[in-house]
């Protein structure tokens, strides 16, 4: 079951090409995967340390314009609303075994990657890039709408697990440069529908391990 875990962060890592970021400190995402193409990068642009990947396109990078993946607690409140729901204000866990450390890094991996995916694609929509423009007012305000909920609710979940990481001492993970292999709206949709199924497809066995290895209470905070 965790080899599927495994499996759920692979196909996250396979859609990007993910560099090491030189936003933040040293993490346990900075490790390099060279696939991929791109469309146009995240709203605020690339840093000024970030390099054009081998397709020639500007990786997009972190942070965004409102902080994340550091905020305080006025972000927070902001993220939350947009995102319909609140972070867990349960107690958090001071210590995990590997294999929950293992999984909840992938998580988190997978989390901050689907940020920066629906982060670009609302740049993209929003600007009017060649292959993402709406023609219908209503339809592309709809679209953003929800994009906007989809993006604050990735931004939770991230937060939400590196958050554990940290209560247990572990280190959290970083955000890397990413360039995703899509240049329209349909195609970006397409690969939204099939890394969100493979990872609903996943979660279970996440809950399975945390129950089977000793970190129970971990179980409704995933679910």
């Amino acid at each position: 079951m965790h080899s599927t875990i495994v499996s759920a962060a692979f196909v996250a890592a396979v859609v990007v090409n993910a560099a090491p970021s030189a936003y933040g400190n040293p993490g346990h995402a900075e490790r390099e995967l060279q696939l991929g193409s791109s469309s146009p990068s995240g709203q605020d642009g690339p840093s000024p340390t970030a390099t054009s990947s081998s397709s020639g396109q500007t990786p997009f990078t972190f942070p965004l314009p409102n902080g994340f993946p550091n905020v305080d607690n006025v972000t927070l409140r902001s993220i939350e609303e947009q995102a319909h729901g609140t972070l867990p204000n349960g107690a958090l866990p001071t210590k995990l075994n590997q294999k929950s450390i293992a999984t909840l890094e992938l998580i988190a991996f997978n989390e901050i990657f689907e940020v920066a995916f629906f982060t670009d694609l609302i740049a993209n929509i929003t600007s009017g890039v060649s292959g993402y423009s709406i023609d219908s007012p209503v339809l592309k305000a709809f679209v953003l709408r929800t994009l906007t909920a989809v993006q604050a609710q990735e931004e939770l979940h991230f937060l939400g697990a590196n958050g554990i990481l940290a209560s247990a001492g572990q280190d959290q993970i970083q955000p890397c440069q990413y360039v995703f292999p899509v240049d329209n709206f349909d195609d970006a949709i397409r690969l939204a529908s099939t890394f969100t199924d493979v990872v609903l497809g996943t979660l279970q066995d996440a809950q399975i391990n945390f129950a089977t290895d000793g970190d129970a209470e971990l179980v409704p905070l995933i679910g």
